[in-house]
């Protein structure tokens, strides 16, 4: 990893913390949306693992 990759990372989990500790409270997310991010984040796992599995078969 690059030196501006990880300065990149750095300040960009710096503004993640801080955004997270200057809000008072949790913004309301409706029920669909919750279930739409839940299936999007179950899909991305899926095919994670998949790749993994695939590059694993191919050593």
């Amino acid at each position: 990893m690059s030196l501006s990759d990880r300065i990149a990372l750095r300040v960009g989990m710096s503004l993640i913390i801080w955004s997270r500790r200057t809000r008072r409270e949790r913004p309301v997310v409706d029920h669909r949306t919750r279930l739409r991010l839940d299936r999007e984040r179950e899909a991305r796992e899926a095919a994670w693992l998949l790749q993994t599995a695939a590059l694993r078969l191919w050593r």
